[in-house]
């Protein structure tokens, strides 16, 4: 009896695999247009970009991969990064041979899209 309860805890309170495990697969099979969400490090703050929309474009490490994070700043607020802190970010993929991008960190003011966030100490911007 106590076995069945404590293997019904651990297949009930188990986590499904990282989220961060599916942009690893992503780049590796060179898959774009998927949606993730992934935990990194700040790594490097780069200029924003000016042309069209504005993005702030900063450069992140999850699970030994850097990402690219282009964040429309008319779209949403931005984020108050600063190297070293560490973010959480919901978006499109693109892969790249560098690691790969993700874009679509706000709402959809279409309401099309899959809404994106970026969370940095406690704090989301959408």
């Amino acid at each position: 009896m106590m076995v069945a309860i404590l293997l019904a805890i651990i297949f009930t309170t188990s986590t499904p695999p990282e989220p961060e495990t599916q942009i690893r697969d992503y780049f590796e099979q060179q898959i774009s247009d998927q949606q993730v969400k992934v935990f990194g490090r700040v790594l490097r703050i780069l200029p924003d970009d000016t042309k069209g929309s504005r993005h702030q474009k900063f450069i992140i490490l999850t699970n030994d991969l850097t990402v690219l994070i282009v964040h429309n700043i008319d779209l949403a607020p931005r984020v108050p990064i600063k190297k070293d802190d560490y973010v959480w970010v919901y978006g499109e993929y693109e892969w790249n041979e560098k690691g790969g991008l993700i874009h679509w960190t706000h709402k959809d003011p279409k309401g099309i899209h899959p809404n994106g966030f970026i969370t940095h100490k406690k704090k989301t911007y959408e």
